[in-house]
């Protein structure tokens, strides 16, 4: 089992956008073990829509994300990972969808049974579905695992 940490940090935005696309390697599909998103700027106490879904095409081009490998001696991810995407990739199946605090952030912590599986034709994306009411800095952090 491989494990690799993404991270964006202070990406500013009003919303709605795509934050994070994870691409997985052309012949690996991988789960998603957690996201999080969190402001690190603005305490305006809003409630935004955050959601992660798996989507079939993979949207704009943005920031390139390098891919943290989380345990000593890992292989390099091999896939892509890009932040702040500046169009919408095309969603296939809503993974989970909730309302978050702005001060508190959106976490997302499947159990381990029930993580989603990105497979290999597929992309995983994270985006703030709602629109805040002053730009914010946002911080993204996931982390995937690639069995075998």
């Amino acid at each position: 089992m491989r494990k690799y940490a993404f991270t964006l940090s202070d990406h500013a935005t009003t919303g709605p956008q795509d934050l994070l696309r994870i691409t997985p390697p052309t012949d690996k599909a991988f789960r998603v073990v957690e996201v999080h998103v969190t402001n690190s700027s603005v305490d305006t106490k809003e409630m935004q829509a955050f959601a992660c879904y798996s989507a079939s095409s993979p949207g704009g081009a943005g920031t390139a994300v390098t891919a943290a490998p989380l345990d000593p001696g890992d292989p390099a991810f091999g896939g892509t990972a890009v932040g702040g995407l500046a169009s919408i990739a095309t969603k296939v199946n809503t993974i989970d969808r909730q309302g978050a605090l702005n001060t508190t952030g959106y976490h997302y912590v499947p159990a381990k049974f029930a993580r989603p599986v990105i497979s290999s034709m597929q992309h995983f994306v994270v985006r703030m579905e709602s629109t805040a009411s002053t730009s914010h800095d946002w911080n993204v952090y996931a982390v995937v695992v690639i069995d075998g």
